[in-house]
């Protein structure tokens, strides 16, 4: 977290994986974040491009009507969404240990601001 921005920083595996690199997200294009559950991925629509080895990874630029979604996470980690709102993405989706923190550290500054 900066004064302007979330930036989610990938490791070089998930950047390959995820065809993408880290996403920065200034915070007045951020609308909140939460948890998801585990199967989230069964709604993220196409993927184009990226990996898809669900149930156990899934990486990359995921399209459905009216959402556009990046994805990087395994299931050894929970899922932590993060909504966006004029941002080339609608949200984030991250495998991130400590998820409901992290949701909890961004609504609070989001709150904050």
């Amino acid at each position: 977290m900066t004064q302007d921005a979330l930036i989610v920083r990938l490791t070089p595996a998930e950047k390959f994986w995820a065809f993408g690199g880290d996403v920065v997200i200034p915070w007045s294009q951020l609308r909140g974040a939460e948890t998801v559950e585990p199967k989230f991925w069964l709604k993220l629509g196409m993927r184009a491009p990226g990996t898809g080895l669900a149930p156990w990874y899934v990486a990359g630029t995921y399209r459905r009507r009216g959402d556009r979604a990046f994805v990087s996470w395994s299931s050894k980690r929970p899922a932590l969404q993060i909504n966006l709102d004029g941002h080339r993405f609608n949200r984030v989706v991250i495998g991130i240990e400590d998820a409901e923190g992290w949701a909890e550290r961004i609504n609070y500054t989001l709150a904050s601001c």
